[in-house]
Formats: C-alpha cells, structure tokens, sequence
C-alpha cells in the first residue's frame, strides 16, 4: 500500500481535548492572582480532560485581557508573574515568567507577542524543543520562533497528513499525491 500515515501526535492530542472549547475571554482590569492544579487521567469527554496529563501553574499581575476563538487569539497583559510546570504523555514543561507589558496575537500558524518580559525554562515533546533564559531564547520543530527578551516572532509548519486506504481490493487515496 502507497504512503503512510503521517500524523504530528502532539497537535492532533491538542486538537482532541479542546475541540469543543467554547468561546473564551478574560478581563481583569486590577489585581488579580490565578492558580490551576491539574491531575488528570483523561479518559473524559470533557474539554481539557481527554488526555492524560499532570501540571500546576500559578499567576499574578494587575490588568489583563484576553479572547480566544478557534484559529484568532489575542491577549493584553500589565505587569505580571507565572510559574508554570507540567507533564503529558506528549510533552513536558516547566517555565517562569516575568513580564512588565506584553501584547500576544495569533491568527492561525503565525503568532506574535511584544513587550518586555523574561521567560526562563523549557519543553520538550514530540513538538520538538522550546529553551529560553531571561527572556531570550528559540523554539525549534513544528512551532519555530526567536525570542529577544520578551519579544517573540514565529511560526508554526502546517501538518501534513498522507493517508491511503484500501476498499475492497482498491486503494483509495485520501489525499492526492504530489
């Protein structure tokens, strides 16, 4: 049979716990501190619960605001601090952040985020490797991105997934070969 199935495992996991994730904003105009505990078996048809995962995070600040619908993102955050650390079967994590002022967009592939702030720490998953140190530092893999002290440019590497199939006796392709 023709080509293989190629599939990016962390993204398709991704898509798969958020699939439905409702419409989703935030605005706190002064002090706020956030705090989530995960310990999740997965299993749930719920959003966020289907994969397996554990992780803590923690935030403080004063003023943000945030959307997030399907593919468009956008977020305004104050002065602010994170502490961020996880483990799935896909990826690991761990992250600290501090930030004076920071403005993030996405649309789709192409993200963008200004302002002044220091993330130090890493990841490291089949989505490939993320290392940063005060605020300067590279993402490498599907998602590619440079990181200049709080400032970050990137991009991510549509998937592409090559699948054919057999019907009786036939082999049916999927998607047309190039």
């Amino acid at each position: 049979m023709g080509e293989n199935l190629q599939v990016y495992i962390e993204e398709a996991c991704n898509f798969i716990d958020n699939i439905d994730q409702p419409l989703d904003f935030v605005i706190n105009p002064g002090f706020y501190v956030d705090g989530t505990v995960c310990a999740c078996k997965g299993g749930v048809n719920q959003p966020g619960k289907r994969i397996p995962k554990v992780g803590a995070k923690a935030e403080a600040g004063f003023g943000r605001a945030k959307v997030e619908a399907s593919v468009l993102g956008a977020e305004l955050r104050g002065p602010n601090a994170q502490a961020s650390a996880g483990v799935s079967p896909v990826a690991a994590v761990a992250m600290v952040r501090a930030e004076l002022l920071s403005a993030k967009c996405s649309l789709g592939p192409v993200h963008f985020q200004g302002g002044a702030g220091f993330d130090t720490g890493g990841s490291l998953g089949f989505h490939g490797m993320e290392v940063k140190f005060l605020g300067c530092g590279f993402t490498l893999g599907r998602k590619n991105s440079l990181a200049l002290f709080g400032s970050e440019v990137g991009f991510t590497l549509p998937a592409k997934v090559n699948a054919n199939v057999e019907y009786m006796g036939k082999e049916v392709l999927a998607y047309p070969k190039e």
